[in-house]
Formats: structure tokens, sequence, C-alpha cells
């Protein structure tokens, strides 16, 4: 930045110069830039010097110049920088030069050392040199004499020459293969092969020779084959005493003789003997029935075969050709083809005739055709066996005979059916017998009947059984079923058990010695633990426990119902490393026996067979538990040989073949297992490159390698093997083998390698290697290293930021403004500092159309020395400066690396508002309603002001008066701000480049000013450019003169804001009118009832006058189409509705005789100091259906608001709605009453002078028709004594309708006394009906029936009383011909008290008389009313 200089100015105070606030920051920032060259007396800074004299250390960041005027330098630590192809190596203080090295002198500080290209002809300098890493001859040849001797051992592709100097090799002691050998020629081995002990077998595709050397062999024990041997000649064992075979033997054919005595292990099938022996002896034959034991009664003759049985008992089925039987048997079915000879038998039935030398003896029944002989042995035969007449023979041995009443001596005589009444004696020996069905018990509730069954037991049973359904304890059909039946122990079996009727409780024998009584669980289970097997017989009982007797149980029994085998074998086996103990494996390497153990269980004891299959295709038989591989029998062995570099799974599967005493269902029953066998491998990998940068953008050095490893290693999701990358950074991969997943066999994966710091300019090597890691003894298998170079990039790094940041909300430090700011600072200019990595050289563009800036080195200014400044330059936005860095760090050369910073040249904010563009308005609030400006108001304004009848702000009492608040007006940085009030000042102030001048100036206040990026928006201004201020004004009231005045502001820099108008007005009261006079105008067509007028329709209306008002108007006016309104008041006598809608009168329709209106406008102090009357009121009354009596009522309103009410004395009586209540033209009468009519009563006016209760009249008028009421007219009740239907309600009624009322009505105040009201219904046939009647009470009721009887019966003038029953019967009266009584009331119930509340129906009869004999079917109802009586519901019904 430039000095800047403080501008004084032409002359003190002339507002030319810089203020102080400018000077001193001018001051401040020359001196800031200032102490960033030299620092601030503490710590030096950077600067430029022509020369420095010092006697003591002078301390810099760097010295530039080639110092070849230094003198007594000498490099420590860090001296004389070092470069190998121009990329740093190191820094030492000295350098020494050998041979073949040839040094320049020095010249600008800098030496070259060159080698001379003779090449390496011998190592000579060292005697004993050694490599610091691995030797590469580059395709060269290492040529000499001597030897070359090593301690390890040499590796190569391949070795040329003969070999005949090798020593070592001569004894194949010294030739170690760590896998097969293959060997070209013949291999001569001398006198024998000797093989370690632990080596195991020689394994060759064939062996070529006599094999008479061979030892060991002439015995068959050596021959062991892991497979069937096959022999293409005789086998001569002649020798052996015998041939031990674990497995089978198989021939095509067996010669010799074969002894019986040496078949001493296993069984010759039964299918290998022929279909019939050979006459050999079967002495020694064991298994054959040679006799029959059953007691003693069976015997075999050996020399005949003759069965003789003797004693026989219940035998069923006996087929012979010859059966003696010497004892007494039963048989059910005895086929005899010959004679039967047959002693002592029990029952015969046979077809034929059946002779017996010695009679027949039978305790059950005897069934014959016929049966010949005497029979006066027989007894209990059968009644109905005995049919026709009884011999002559003795009865005196019956019983149970009656004594007497059966004949007339005492016995029966009958050859047909004896009925009797009853029958006396015991019958308890009778039995059930045989049903016709033949069953007893099949459908039935009780399965215990047979038929010996005892009658009265059974019949007590059947009550018991009945007896149990009624108390719904009944059980019947029970059944149950098992889940299993049969398995191995230990067997779970449930049981779900059936029954009829309610069984609650069950009993179960499960027939192993366990039982589970009072169960109430209809499907119980039980475990069967039976490990020699079993067979289970269940008895289950089920029950209703509340139950008794016959009926309430039954059981049932299954046999051989659960069948129980030995427990169910599981096959089991696992994998070890030895031939005994050790835990067991689940992997192994390949080529590594390992050992089988059975672990099977329940197999102990039972002769029972394996069968193994090892996976691989090989199988095993196990013949029992005691060979190798049984349970108990020891470990069998196996060994797995992969593939090369395969790892490979073998499932195991051993089968539990045969089993004696086992569930057949369970055999035979398997078990496999999945083992892993590992190979050995050899990863490997390939990569893009090996040299790189340390580049920014990857973040280093990035590396794709290629995983080439055989595809046949096993994957992790089999095996559980991973790769792991190694890159020498201390960083690794691990990929899942098979997953697919980068590093993956076949797949790449991409690694970054990095320096640690990349501004330290050095190098790094990391040796990268892939790893193999596998369950494999040998894991991991590591690859060869390979080693990767990274070197320091070149990178372009600067900042850049403006010489004066801005603080507008989303900017930062790189947003310029296109101007100078208040201050004078240039805002266009920007600094960059350069902090680039291991370049040597840079450019700058800037991006603006300007020249590039070239720095040659880190110490010219914008090197990474010093800094460098720029003015942009062009149009606004965005300037993207590039910083283009080269140079050469390591070996490789970087030019061209950049990097970008991007500056905002941003316009300079718009201003804010100007004074000038600002509007003044009041702060105060317009005091009242609506105020508008009067015509001959009071005006003190400078402006032009503002029409009449215009809205204005009106001031009645609000002190002070204030001014709205122009805000944040741009300038407030010089000038003077002054206020003003009807042109005259009232408050200045000056403004200068300070921010915070606020204050109070007389009536002028500035609340708030400062730098427009504070007051106004952060995020629009930057600070610098713009200061604002807010102001207003503020007056006393009583400083301001009534009537129209005008605030103004005025910045004398750019000028003013205008005016703002408002009004003091001096009248702050609401106005006072009087309620006028109502009068009819248009009186339409009115309605009329009990002579009463009410306003119905033909649009009527009415007249208010003489309204007058005070205090209308002051200054102001209430701007409103409604200043005065006239509305409904109170409603009277229970009555709702509006007799008008609300009226709104305008200043037109109320100006009077002399007008108070200027062109429309209402003049200033209307009805001030004295009242003012309005005119003539058009009052119309509301069409609307109603019924209503009301007063109404009227006020005005100004800008004070609106005034109190004056309420119209006059009742407004509407009635256009429909009757409701009592109607005197229509009085209900029930349809459903009589007949010929239909209609309802009337009211009739025959009797308005009549005074008394019962009057007398003529009986054969028809009063339904000859004076009834209308609504259309009064029929003149004004003096008379009908009584009045008012609003619904039929009343005493003495009220002056003439005056206080519109309509004007009847005069009824000197109509005192007892009131009537009169009406007329019309039927036919009816004697009796019911007057519905509400009422607080009534002076008396009365009914006549003219042209009927009682006209002269009655005592009443032909009248008959409701407060009296009637007689009973007869017509009714007290005169002649009548019942004696006047009376009416139906029963005493019906009577019609007077002065007494009434609700409901009352009956009233005309006793023998009838309505269709009255004139014109007319029955007269007459209510009397004494002062406060009144009936609120009334009609005529049927009679209850």
């Amino acid at each position: 930045m430039a000095r800047q200089g403080i501008n004084t100015g032409s002359a003190p105070n002339d507002g030319t110069g810089d203020s102080l606030l400018v000077a001193a920051r001018k001051i401040n920032e020359n001196f800031s830039e200032l102490y960033g060259v030299v620092g601030d007396g503490t710590t030096v800074g950077s600067a430029s010097f022509t020369q420095i004299v010092s006697s003591g250390i002078i301390t810099a960041l760097s010295f530039r110049g080639d110092g070849s005027n230094l003198t007594g330098v000498t490099a420590e630590s860090s001296g004389i920088r070092i470069n190998n192809d121009d990329s740093l190596v190191g820094v030492a203080a000295t350098l020494n030069f050998g041979t073949n090295l040839s040094v320049t002198p020095l010249s600008a500080g800098i030496v070259t050392v060159s080698a001379s290209d003779t090449g390496i002809t011998s190592i000579f300098q060292d005697s004993t040199p050694r490599l610091g890493g691995n030797l590469d001859v580059n395709g060269k040849e290492i040529s000499g004499t001597g030897n070359v001797n090593l301690t390890g051992v040499i590796t190569a592709t391949s070795f040329v020459g003969d070999g005949s100097g090798l020593t070592g090799v001569a004894s194949t002691d010294n030739i170690i293969t760590g896998t097969a050998a293959t060997f070209t020629n013949v291999v001569k081995v001398g006198t024998a092969i000797t093989l370690d002990a632990s080596s195991g077998i020689i394994t060759a595709t064939s062996f070529s020779g006599d094999g008479s050397g061979l030892t060991g062999v002439a015995s068959t024990e050596n021959i062991i084959t892991g497979t069937a041997a096959t022999f293409t000649g005789g086998v001569d064992i002649s020798g052996a005493s015998e041939i031990n075979v674990s497995g089978v033997i198989t021939a095509t054919s067996f010669d010799g003789n074969v002894s019986a005595s040496n078949l001493n292990v296993g069984t010759i099938p039964a299918g290998r003997f022929p279909t019939t022996l050979p006459s050999v002896s079967g002495v020694d034959l064991t298994g054959i029935v040679t006799s029959i034991a059953a007691g003693s009664n069976i015997s075999i003759s050996g020399a005949t075969g003759a069965v003789t049985i003797t004693g026989l008992a219940n035998t069923a089925n006996i087929t012979a050709d010859s059966l003696v039987v010497s004892g007494v048997s039963t048989f059910q079915n005895v086929s005899i083809a010959g004679t039967l000879t047959y002693e002592d038998v029990t029952n015969i039935d046979s077809v034929g005739v059946i002779t017996a030398r010695k009679g027949v003896v039978s305790s059950g029944v005897v069934t014959a055709t016929t049966f010949d002989g005497s029979g006066a042995s027989l007894t209990s035969i059968p009644a109905g066996q005995l049919t026709g007449a009884l011999p002559a023979i003795s009865g005196a041995n019956l019983t149970d005979l009656p004594a007497s009443g059966v004949g007339t001596e005492g016995s029966i005589n009958t050859s047909g059916i004896i009925t009797a009444t009853r029958f006396a004696g015991v019958g308890g020996s009778m039995t059930l017998g045989t049903p016709t069905d033949g069953d007893l018990i099949t459908s039935g509730a009780l399965n215990t009947f047979t038929s010996s069954t005892k009658i009265v037991d059974g019949i007590d049973d059947l009550n018991e059984v009945i007896f149990n359904v009624i108390k719904n304890t009944a059980v019947t059909d029970v059944d149950f079923s098992g889940d299993v039946v049969s398995g191995g122990s230990p067997l779970n079996v449930t049981l779900t058990i059936t029954s009829s009727g309610n069984a609650n409780r069950f009993d179960i024998d499960w027939g192993d010695g366990s039982a589970d009584n009072d169960s109430t669980d209809s499907t119980p289970s039980h475990t069967y633990n039976q490990s020699n097997g079993g067979i289970n017989t269940v008895t289950v009982v089920a029950r209703n426990n509340s139950g008794v007797g016959a009926g309430h149980s039954q059981s049932i029994t299954k046999s051989n119902f659960v069948t129980v085998f030995t427990p169910n074998p599981g096959v089991a086996f696992s994998m070890f490393a030895a031939v005994a103990g050790g835990s067991s494996i689940s992997n192994w390497d390949s080529g590594t026996p390992v050992y089988l153990e059975n672990s099977t269980t329940n197999v102990a004891g039972f002769a029972v067979t394996y069968s193994l299959n090892w996976g691989d295709n090989t199988t095993e038989f196990i013949s029992a538990n005691t060979s190798p591989g049984g349970v108990g029998g020891g470990r069998t062995i196996h060994t797995y040989n992969n593939a090369s570099e395969t790892d490979t799974a073998y499932n195991v599967n051993l089968q539990l073949s045969s089993h004696p005493a086992a569930d057949p269902t369970q055999i035979p029953t398997s078990s496999t297992n999945t083992f892993k066998v590992y190979s050995t491998h050899t990863p490997s990998f390939t990569q893009t490159n090996i040299l790189g940068i340390n580049t920014a953008s990857s973040s280093g050095f990035a590396v794709t390698f290629t995983n080439t490893t055989e595809s046949t290693i096993g994957s992790f999701a089999d095996f559980g093997n991973t790769y792991r990358w190694t890159y020498g950074d201390g960083s690794t991969d691990n990929v899942n083998v098979g997953s697919g997943a980068a590093g993956d066999t076949g797949n790449t994966i991409a690694h970054t390698f990095a320096l640690a710091d990349n501004s330290a300019g050095i190098a790094a090597t990391f040796a990268t290697n892939l790893r193999a890691i596998t369950d494999h003894t040998s894991s991991p298998f590591i690859s060869p290293n390979v080693v990767i170079t990274v070197e320091p990039e070149v990178r372009s790094i600067f900042t850049g930021i403006a010489t004066v940041v801005s603080d507008r909300t989303g900017d930062d430090g790189r947003d310029l403004y296109d101007g100078t700011d208040i201050f004078g600072r240039n805002r266009r200019v920007g600094i960059f500092t350069n902090t680039s990595h291991n370049a040597s050289d840079y450019v700058y563009s800037y991006g603006d159309g300007s020249s590039d800036d070239t720095i040659a080195n880190n110490a010219a200014p914008g090197g990474t020395d010093a800094p460098i400044f720029h003015t942009f330059q062009g149009s606004t936005g965005s300037k993207v400066v590039t910083l283009t860095a080269n140079g050469t760090p390591a070996t490789l050369v970087q030019n061209g690396r950049t990097s970008t910073v991007t500056m905002t040249l941003n316009a300079v904010p718009s201003a804010p508002t100007a004074i000038t563009a600002s509007s003044l308005s009041m702060s105060s609030g317009s005091q009242g309603t609506s105020p508008a400006l009067c015509a001959n108001f009071t005006g003190n304004q400078a402006g032009s002001g503002i029409a009449t009848g215009t809205s204005v702000t009106r001031i009645a009492t609000t002190n002070p008066v204030v001014t709205n608040s122009i805000s944040n007006i741009n300038g407030s940085h010089s000038g003077n701000l002054s206020a003003q009030i009807n042109g005259v000042g009232i408050g200045t102030t000056t403004f200068t480049t300070a921010v915070g001048e606020t204050g109070t100036f007389n009536d002028l206040i500035v609340s708030a000013e400062g730098d427009a990026h504070d007051r106004i928006s952060a995020s629009t201004f930057p600070t610098g450019f713009y200061h604002v201020f807010n102001a207003n004004i503020s007056k006393p009231l009583g400083e301001i003169s009534t009537g129209l005045n005008d605030f103004g502001l005025n910045l004398s820099t750019v000028g003013s804001c205008g005016f703002t108008t408002f009004v003091k007005d001096d009248l702050n009261t609401t106005p006072t009118l009087t309620a006028g006079t109502l009068s009819e105008s248009s009186g339409g067509t009115k309605r009329f009832i009990s002579g009463i007028p009410y306003y119905n329709t033909g649009s009527p209306s009415l007249s208010l006058t003489g309204v007058t008002v005070t205090n209308f108007t002051g200054q102001t006016f209430q701007n409103t189409s409604a200043p005065v309104d006239l509305d409904p008041a109170t409603n009277s006598e229970s009555t709702s509705g509006n007799v008008i809608s609300s009226i709104d009168y305008t200043y037109a329709n109320l100006d009077g005789a002399s007008t108070f209106l200027s062109g429309g406008v209402p003049v200033a102090n209307t009805g001030v100091g004295g009242a003012y009357t309005f005119g003539t009121l058009a009052v119309p009354l509301t069409s609307s259906s109603m019924r209503s009596v009301q007063t109404l009522r009227i006020r005005g309103k100004n800008p004070a608001g609106t005034g109190s009410y004056a309420t119209n004395a006059t009742k407004v009586q509407v009635h256009t709605a429909a009757q409701s209540g009592i109607s005197e033209i229509a009085i209900a009468v029930s349809d459903s009453l009589g007949s010929g009519f239909t209609d309802d009563g009337v009211r009739i006016f025959d009797f308005n002078a009549a005074t008394a209760d019962t009057p007398t009249f003529n009986g054969s008028t028809n009063f339904y028709t000859n004076s009834p009421y209308t609504e259309a007219s009064d029929p003149g009740v004004a003096g008379t004594k009908e009584a009045t239907i008012r609003i619904g309600k039929l009343e005493h009624n003495v009220v002056d309708y003439s005056s206080g009322f519109l309509p004007v009505g009847p005069d009824r105040s000197g109509d005192t006394g007892t009131q009537y009201f009169t009406f007329a219904f019309r039927r036919q046939t009816v004697a009796n009906f019911d007057i519905n009647i509400t009422s607080t009470g009534i002076a008396g009721l009365f009914i006549a029936a003219p042209g009927t009887n009682i006209d002269s019966t009655s005592g009443l003038n032909g009248w008959l009383r409701a407060d009296q029953q009637y007689a009973g019967a007869g017509t009714p009266g007290s005169g002649v011909g009548g019942n004696g009584s006047d009376g009416c009331a139906s029963t005493g119930a019906d009577v019609i008290a007077t002065s007494t509340s009434l609700s409901g129906g009352f009956t009233m009869t005309l006793g023998d008389q009838n309505m269709s004999s009255a004139t014109g079917n007319v029955v007269l109802v007459r209510i009397a009313l004494t002062s406060g009586q009144s009936v609120t519901a009334l009609s005529i019904g049927e009679a209850a």
C-alpha cells in the first residue's frame, strides 16, 4: 500500500479536508505498514535495504546474493546443499571427491562434479565390500577367477555346466527335495535304497524285475492292500495255517472240503442252502419242535406222528385228520372228515341227529329241531314257550298268585295272555336275555349289559343313567387314539380321548406300571422309558366327578397299543490327529493321516454294522463295534491327498447300517460331517509401475496391483482363507478369498503410497508383498517383495486475500470491491502468499487481462519468501488467479504444476435510500373513528395541505405528537439535518464520518446512526461505503395550533423528505341526540285481533321528526355513510323479532331546514354552541314473518365515537307471522270428533253487549256463521265485555291502545269487570267432547247447544255449567224436563273449577242430546275471565 497523506483542506472547518477520524485512520494504516516491514520494536519484520552495518549478529529468514564476500563461514548441521540430477540429496559441511571425479571451480557459489565414463573395472577401495541390497547385474555377467564362497543357498533358474566340481553331491545324502524329484536318466542307487523309518512306503507306477531280492514278502502277512488285490495267477497258501480276513472273501468258486468246526465266526445265509437238504443226520439241529407241551394234554408220537390231546379247554378251531378228545372241551368250530367221538361235551349244536348214550347235561341252551322223550325233568321253561292249554296238572307250587279277584275261585284259567293291573311277588331273578337286535350295548349308553344281567339291575342302571343325563354328568362312547404308538425309548405318546356326554375326569393306565388318575386333561401325555423295549396295553376311564352310579363313567382298553423299541441310536464321530488321545480336529494339511473315532450312541451290546464313506471316493465297511471305526473298537486311519495347491472340503458320512433292536424306521441312519484339508500355496501379483510422484490429487502415488495367485486356493466362505496385502507403509488390506472384492484372486486392488512430508523433498521406498493366510500349518505363504519408490511432488500452493477484508456476510478474504470507500481505500487490491512445495520458479496469471508476473526464485516477491500485491483491473466478477510452479526435486522433472485462487471483484452495493426518496408520516396514531377534514377547517400548514372530506390524522389528546422514524437514510457522514413544523425550524444536528451520532435536538430525534453494514444488512453492505441514520419529530401537543398542521425533515447535502399533515381537533365528545316523534306515514293493510290493529302487509312505514343533535362535528367529522342509525329497542309482552331492520341515515338524509353541509361535506363545529335539528327521517317497517311489540331508539356518531341511544316510547305492533297460540278465527277442533264437519271453531261477537255469564239467545240462530270475528277490522270492542286475545293468549285486558301504540287501537281502559270469550264449533253425532284448556284460572266456563231440548231444560237460559258434574242420565238441566242439574262435566274429574290452575282435557256431555239436533250442529263455549286471568291453550277434542 502506498503512503497515505492527510487532506488538510483549504481553510479550517470548510468541510473540504479529511475529518479527524479519517486522518487518524490514515496515520494508523501508515504505521501498520511500516511495522509490517521493519517490525513493531519487538520483532523485526522483512525489509529491503541497500546496506546493513552491524557489529553484532544479523538474523534473517533468508539472505540473498552470492555470498562471495562472506568470510568465516563454516557449515554446521546445515551446510552445502548436495543435489543429484537437480534433486536434493542432503547437506554437508565438507565434500571430498576421489579418483574418477572432476570438480569445476566455484562460480556463483556452485561447483559441478562429474565422473569419467570409464566403467568400474574392479572393486578395490574396500577389501570386504558389502551390498546394501539385492545385486542386479542388469543383464551382464560376473566373470573372473577365484571362488564364490557362500554360507547360504544359491538359487537359480538353472545351473549350467557338468557339476563335476561340485562336492558333497556324490552322496545322495545331500540331495534333498521338498517335492518329488524327477530324473531324466537312470538313477543308480548302488546296492540299496534306504528310507528313513518315518518316510513310510516307496510308491511307484510299477516295479520292474523279478522281486527275488525282496525280503519280508514271502510271508503274506506283509502284503497289505487298501483296496481289493487281484492276482492273475494262482495264490498258493498251502503253507499257511489260516487266512485272516476282516472283510469278505469273494471267489468264482471254492474248492475243497469245508470243516464246520472251522466256521467259528459268522453265519451262512439261508439262501446258501439247497431247497431240499440231503440225506444227512439232523440230530444236532436245534429249533425243531419234537414235542408240544400244553399242560400234559398234548403229546406227539415219535413213531407215527399222531397228536393226542387231552383235557382241551376253549379251543377255537381244530382241523385234524384224526382227533381223539378224551376230556370235556369247548370247541367253537370242529370240522371232522370222519367220525367224531366225544364224551363229556358241554354244548352241542348239530344240524343232524345227536345220539347221547348217557344223556345230555348242559348249563347253557340246548337247541334242536325237535326233542323226543319225556320232559319231566325240564325246569325254567319260559312262559312264551307254553302255548295252548296247560294239562291237568297241579299248580299248587305256583307263586305270586293273587289271593282274590282273579276268578270266583282265586285261580287263572286262560289260553291267551294274562293282563293284570299288577303282578305281585318277587321277580329279582329275572335276567335281560338277548334283545331282538342281538346286541345289548351297541349304540347304547352303557357297555356293561349282558344277557345275564338281572332285569332289576338293568333298571337300576338305567335309572342311574337317566339321573346322570338329567344332571349332565353322563359319559359314554369313550374312545382314544395316540399321536404315535411306536418308536424308540424314550417315547412320548399323547392320547386324544373322546367321549359323548360330559366327561371331566380321566384315569389312564399306561400299561408300563404307571398311571395318571383324576386328570382333567383329555389329551394326556406320557413318556415311556423302556430301554429294553416293551409292548403296552392302555386303559382309559372317562367319568364325571359329579356323577354317581351307572352312566357317569365308562372305560376302554386297547391291548398292545404302544410298542416301544430300544432308544434310537445317534450316529456321531470325530476326527483326530493321532491314533489315540488329543482333541478332535476339523481341518488338517493335505497328506497328513487322520483318525476317525466313532461315538454313536445306543449301540453298545448290539450286533451292529457301519458303512464309512470318506468323501474322496473311498469307503470302508465296519462289521462290528469291536472293529476299528466301531464304537469302542479304536480309531480308523485315513490320509487325504489334495490336488496341487487346491484346498478341498470332504463330506465324511458314517452310516449305521443295521441294529437288531432299534426302531426299524430309524435304521439305517447316518451322520455327515464336513472337514477341510488345506494345501500349500504360492501367492503372486503384478503391478502397474514402481516409480511415481506423491501427487496431491491422489494423496500420494497410486499403484494398481493384480492378484495372480492360483485360482484353486480355497475361498473364505468355505475355508476361511484370506489375502493380506502388505504395502510397507504400515498399512495392509485384508481380502476374503473368493469374495470377488478388490485384491481377490484375478482382481486388482489399488493402493496409494504417500510421503509423510511432501514439503521435505525426500523420496521414499516401500516393500510390498502378498500373503495367503490359511489354516495350513505352513501359513502364511508370502510372495517376493516389490519395491515402490515415491518421489516428492512439486506443488503449487498459495493464498490470496484482499488488502481490506470485506465483512459482508457471505464474503471472505478474497472478495474485492470495484471502488474506493468513504475512507479513501482502494478496495481492488489483493495480496498473495506463496507456500508451494519443492519448486524453484513461478508465474502468476491474474485472470483480469493484466500481464503475468514471472518469479525467478523463491527470494523474489511472489516466491515463498515474500508476498506479492496486485490491483485488479477490468469488469466485476470472478478473477481466477493461477500460480504455475516448476521444479525437479528428485529424478522426475515436474513443470507446469498449477493451483488457483479465485478472487471476486464485486460491484459496490447500491446506496441506501436517500432522504429525498423517503416519506415522513405520523407515528402518533389517528385518534377517533374514521376522521375526515371538515369544510371551513382552520389551516396552519406550510405545504399544500389536503382537501376537505379527505381522511386525516386526527390528534385530540395525544401528547407529544410524533412522526414516524425515517429509517436507514443514506448520507449521515456529512451535512446538517433539520426538523420543521408548518415551515418553521424546530431542531438541527450536524453529521460527520463518525458513527453513533444520535441524540435529541429540540424536537428532532436521531435515534440511530452508523455504517450501513451494521444498520441495514451485513449481507448486503461491507463496512466503509455508506453511513445511514434514523430520525423523527416529537413535539408537545400544547405547542401545536388547532387545525391542519404539517411536519418536515431536511438534509442539507441532499434535500427534503417532504411533509406529513395532521389535524389538531378541539372537539372530543360524542354527539347527543333527542328521540323525536314517531307517526304513521303509511299504514298498509292492518291485521285486527280482538279489535287491536297490527301492521301486516302493504309496506307500512312511519316518520320520525324533531330529532336534534349537539357536538356533531369539530375540525373533523366521522367519514361514514351512517353517521346516525335507528335501531330496534325493547320488545314488550314476551314478543321477539324486530319491527324494523337497523336503519342507517347519511349526512344527506340528516340535512335539516338550515343545511350543515358544504359541497356535501359537514361544516366544522356543527352542533357546537347550539343544537342542530335533523330533517324528517323515514322509518320503513319489516315485512319479515314475526309477531312483535317493540320500541325504537336512535344515536349519532363523530370521530370521538358513537353517542348514547335516545329511545322513543311509542310501541310499534307488527304481526306478519301466522297465528300461534289461541287464534279467535280458528280454535282447534279435532277432525276425528263426530262427523259432518272438520273445520275449527270461531269466536263470535253475538254477545258483545252481554254482561252476564249466561245471556239469553235465540235457539234457531246459527251462531257459527251469524257474527264471527275476522282480522279485517275492529268489530267495536271498546266499551264491551269482550276479552282480548293478545299475542296468542286469551286474557282479561283493559289497556288503552289509542295512546303510545302504533297503529292506534281501541281504548279498553274502561272495560273493567268480568270479560268473556265466546266461540262456536260444529259437528254431527256428538253428545260428548273434551275441552282441552291450560290456564292460571278462569271465572267460569259454560256450554250451550242452541236448538236442542237443553234450551228449555236448562235453568241458565239454555246454558250448562262446567263447574258441576252431569247428573248421570237424561237431558241436563235444572228446569222442566231436565235431570235436575245444569252440570255438564261428565265425571267428577271433568269438573272445570273456577279460579284454579287448569291443564288437560275435561269431558263435557250433552246427556241424551246430540249436536246433530242443534241448530247448524253448533255448540257454544263461553269463558268468563276476571282481572289477571288468562288462558294460554284452548282446543276441542274427542271425549276421553
